[in-house]
């Protein structure tokens, strides 16, 4: 089936959107967070407080590539492209290495509750991944 795409049922399409609509959500985050002043990062608990202030340009580089990636794959998604498994990948990748500060500054601070939204984030990124390696091989991105 090299070369041919098969058609692709209806919920696809829906599935798609929804991942585009995360994935934009994840880049108003990001753009949020960039935005933050002294002031605003002051209002955060005191957790979050230290970490912010903490913040690698390393974490604000995965961040990026992150969102960006999963972005992008997800347009490529809706647009039946096989290429958006990469960047799923990719982003899922870059999760990873964003989140793994936290990781272990909760682990050392006893706080693993706040890892709760990005263990969540973490398992989105890899259903995405996954979904277009499954769409792949059903012959639904070409």
């Amino acid at each position: 089936m090299t070369g041919i795409m098969v058609k692709r049922p209806t919920w696809v399409l829906w599935l798609s959107i929804l991942f585009v609509l995360w994935n934009l959500m994840g880049l108003a985050s990001f753009t949020m967070q960039w935005m933050m002043t002294p002031a605003d990062i002051a209002k955060l608990p005191a957790e979050q407080q230290e970490l912010w202030g903490k913040m690698p340009g390393w974490m604000w580089a995965a961040y990026v590539v992150a969102v960006g990636a999963g972005t992008l794959g997800s347009i490529g998604l809706l647009l039946g492209k096989k290429w958006a498994t990469s960047l799923f990948l990719l982003s899922l990748i870059a999760i990873a290495i964003q989140f793994s500060m936290p990781l272990l500054h909760a682990l050392d601070k006893n706080l693993m509750s706040m890892m709760a939204f990005p263990a969540f984030i973490f398992i989105v990124g890899l259903v995405e991944w996954l979904t277009a390696r499954s769409w792949t091989s059903k012959g639904w991105l070409k």
